[in-house]
């Protein structure tokens, strides 16, 4: 570096932490604001009377993409976290009384192995391209050492749902189901997003499902303290008002003038709000145009008794899966009669509840929509938790003691997200799937990181996407 830059970061989440250790390590002075009294982003955790949750991600795959940050910053992981395989990555329930397991013989069932061949062919061929380039930097990764794979090519060009290719697939009525499942990985719906998906369940099949012990949360407070450590300065319940003509301001008055700004706020919201100014009104139309992937409606329980039959990670299906994505994306209501998914993290962390008690962590999928009733919302919890009974999740001799919901509202609040969104944009075409709003504004020192841009949500995506924006800015800074 020919001089020390400055550089602002918006939003401790996890790539904005990341990304501000990346850059302190290269002589750079680094402050992150952060709206909230803490770091973490989506990361975060809730307590309650001996009771824990994970309020944010709660599985983990792609392991070595964390493993790999931790040594690009000279640490080890291990020296920081605990990571838990999981034998049983989930376990699927049918109000027929049908359970499937995750586990190693799943997968090896010859339709999946069919639809993994697929999603392999897909990740060998754009795997490497679309985790490691920004996406008008596809063409670096093209070199005769994978010419032999452009025979999947035609897998990425076909306008095939991921419903489409596991009906082709799979016949099986439930596994067919789980498998359409994969598209809500990324907010979206399975008869809407493209066929190229297939390469979320050739990710959890090739590199296994993963917990941290002790909470997912682990993983940020690791990320911040070395941050400290590294000498990132945090300046926190700072809420960024604008950004104009070089100068970032904070709702408290704080004002700098740094030579490059790094946001970790979704793309949508910021360009609509603090970045208004960078944007003419024909972008920021542009950026409102695609559908919003889906929200999420959180429910936590504490459950005195317990039901041994759960997993970690439950599916509850609906017997309609159709018409579930219909109430959220094209009617935009709660779904009447949802498909929830269910955590009980002490199955790996006794200390998560106490004795003879379990912590359930309730989600369903909902519209990115924030304008719900009070009345509305009780009673959508109070149906969710007779819904668990109906299912057979909830025991007789099972009594809730807490309970705690987070709606779209606040979850737009929370991550200043819009519409509660999770994670920007929904992947219904081949445009919002491969071009998600840029990493950088063009012809500005204006970078953006985190599950709204480039390539995507998720604990390993949002890594990948900080290192993609701390190698373009060391060369826009060399």
């Amino acid at each position: 570096m020919k001089s020390k830059p400055f550089a602002v970061i918006v939003g401790a989440g996890l790539g904005g932490v990341a990304t501000a250790v990346c850059l302190r390590r290269q002589g750079f002075k680094v402050q992150v604001w952060d709206r909230n009294s803490h770091t973490g982003g989506k990361l975060q955790e809730w307590r309650h009377q001996g009771y824990r949750w994970d309020m944010g991600p709660s599985l983990l795959t792609m392991p070595d993409v964390l493993r790999e940050w931790f040594a690009s910053v000279n640490r080890k992981m291990e020296d920081y976290l605990t990571l838990v395989p999981l034998q049983n990555t989930c376990r699927y329930f049918w109000q027929d009384g049908k359970v499937i397991d995750e586990d190693a013989q799943f997968w090896k069932k010859e339709e999946i192995q069919s639809l993994l061949a697929y999603g392999e062919g897909v990740y060998r061929l754009s795997g490497k391209a679309y985790l490691e380039y920004p996406p008008q930097e596809f063409w670096r990764s093209l070199h005769w050492r994978n010419l032999k794979e452009l025979k999947h090519l035609p897998k990425l060009t076909n306008f095939k749902t991921l419903s489409n290719l596991v009906d082709e697939k799979i016949k099986d009525p439930y596994l067919n189901q789980i498998f359409c499942r994969y598209a809500t990985y990324n907010g979206s719906s399975p008869y809407l997003t493209p066929a190229t998906f297939s390469i979320i369940p050739y990710v959890e099949a090739h590199f296994g499902g993963w917990y941290v012990k002790g909470g997912m949360r682990k993983i940020a407070e690791a990320i911040e303290l070395i941050a400290r450590e590294e000498g990132v300065e945090f300046f926190l319940s700072e809420q960024v008002l604008s950004y104009k003509e070089g100068e970032i301001q904070s709702a408290s008055g704080k004002k700098e003038r740094p030579d490059l700004i790094v946001s970790n706020s979704e793309v949508i919201r910021a360009a609509n709000s603090w970045l208004k100014n960078e944007y003419s009104k024909k972008e920021i139309k542009k950026l409102n145009r695609p559908e919003l992937s889906c929200s999420g409606f959180i429910l936590l329980l504490s459950v005195r008794g317990e039901n041994k039959s759960l997993k970690h990670h439950n599916i509850l299906f609906t017997k309609d899966y159709r018409s579930e994505f219909t109430s959220i994306f094209q009617e935009k209501v709660l779904p009447r009669d949802p498909t929830i998914y269910l955590s009980i993290t002490k199955r790996e962390d006794d200390a998560d509840a106490p004795y003879g008690c379990e912590n359930w962590f309730l989600l369903v999928n909902s519209p990115a929509k924030t304008q719900f009733s009070e009345e509305e919302i009780e009673n959508y919890s109070n149906r969710l938790i007779q819904l668990l009974r109906d299912r057979g999740a909830l025991l007789p001799g099972q009594k809730i003691e807490y309970k705690k919901y987070l709606h779209a509202g606040e979850i737009a609040e929370r991550d200043q997200s819009t519409g509660g969104a999770l994670y920007g944009w929904a992947s219904h075409t081949i445009s919002s799937s491969l071009f998600r709003p840029p990493m950088k504004r063009s012809g500005k020192n204006i970078y953006f990181v985190g599950g709204s841009t480039h390539p995507g949500g998720g604990i390993p995506l949002v890594l990948l996407s900080s290192k993609m924006i701390y190698k373009n800015i060391l060369k826009n800074f060399s």
